[in-house]
């Protein structure tokens, strides 16, 4: 995150500078926080906070305060990043602006994206841009993804014949439909997705109990 600030005080202001935890797949090793890209020294800090530091702001200059940090994918087939940027609102920055930066890795392509919100963002084909004319967005910055491993499950080239097969990308489909509300967008998606997946492995071995038993757990979702 890019917080520009602008200090409406007369006098230099010391300020100490707190940053929470930003759960538990965040890597506290990759937090990094720099004033006009000047690497400010961190130091542990008491919960909430987890790191802490201070920079002087001095009146009539602006300030532009750089927040990173690495994010672990969690398991599971769907992904969901947060960001919540109310914590600006205690920045002096009424004349300043705020920008969230989300970079990919290369194993999420845009077509494995559920939601991206809120709008207006820009993609240059790796990084999601949010950009705020007031540091203090009131809502939630989120993005959903399909997990690099379930894409390529979904993604593998077909073998028709091929039962082991059909089953695991019927079985990643059902649980992509059934990590979301039946009016969300990953159910859309994914619901007739995997009901197709899940009837041609039927077809294809209608004695064996685990298409009809993923049929009926997909029913239940409608």
């Amino acid at each position: 995150m890019n917080l520009l600030v602008e200090p409406e005080a007369t006098q230099p202001q010391r300020v100490e500078l707190q940053i929470r935890g930003a759960g538990e797949e965040v890597l506290p090793e990759s937090i990094t926080l720099r004033a006009d890209g000047r690497a400010l020294p961190l130091t542990p800090a008491e919960p909430p906070a987890r790191f802490r530091s201070q920079i002087t702001l001095t009146p009539g200059d602006r300030v532009e305060l750089q927040l990173g940090y690495a994010y672990r994918l969690p398991p599971g087939p769907l992904i969901e990043w947060r960001y919540d940027p109310s914590s600006a609102a205690a920045w002096p920055a009424d004349e300043g602006s705020a920008r969230i930066d989300l970079r990919l890795p290369s194993t999420i392509p845009r077509e494995a994206w559920v939601a991206v919100e809120p709008p207006p963002y820009q993609f240059d084909g790796r990084t999601i841009v949010w950009h705020f004319e007031q540091a203090a967005p009131a809502r939630l910055i989120r993005a959903r993804f399909v997990h690099p491993d379930a894409w390529r499950v979904i993604n593998a080239s077909p073998d028709g014949g091929d039962l082991s097969q059909l089953l695991t990308r019927a079985q990643t489909l059902l649980a992509l439909a059934s990590a979301d509300a039946p009016d969300g967008p990953a159910f859309a998606r994914f619901y007739p997705m995997a009901l197709a997946e899940i009837q041609r492995a039927a077809e294809v071995a209608p004695d064996r109990p685990e298409p009809h038993l993923m049929l009926a757990r997909l029913y239940r979702l409608n």
